[in-house]
């Protein structure tokens, strides 16, 4: 494994074990799975440790949003319970463009020093 991915593995670990709260934000359930990027690590890696982008979500309702064909609903159920505040900006954030370094190692030791 390499450096780079020694460390934002560490960095995941902490930044869903802090993030991962107690009950599913859409259905109530306490059989809770880590914590679910709101906007997917693939298509926003630069909110993968953004606090307002962890939701927390049961293993049923996570299925439903990946592999259910409900992935519309299951979202505009969260953005239900977060508000329409928190999803603009959440949203504004999303479209933010990076500034060169971002991704490296160095950007993942500092991600993780933040976490800790």
């Amino acid at each position: 494994m390499t450096p780079k991915a020694r460390i934002r593995m560490r960095a995941d670990n902490v930044f869903l074990r802090e993030n991962t709260k107690e009950c599913c934000e859409v259905c109530g359930s306490y059989d809770v799975d880590p914590a679910h990027h709101f906007y997917f690590k693939g298509s926003t890696k630069h909110l993968r440790y953004y606090k307002p982008n962890a939701v927390t979500l049961c293993g049923n309702c996570h299925h439903k949003l990946h592999h259910g064909g409900l992935k519309l609903e299951i979202e505009a159920m969260i953005i239900d319970v977060r508000g329409d505040e928190w999803f603009d900006d959440l949203q504004a954030k999303a479209n933010t463009k990076q500034k060169s370094g971002y991704l490296t190692l160095e950007w993942y030791k500092e991600q993780y020093n933040k976490l800790k």
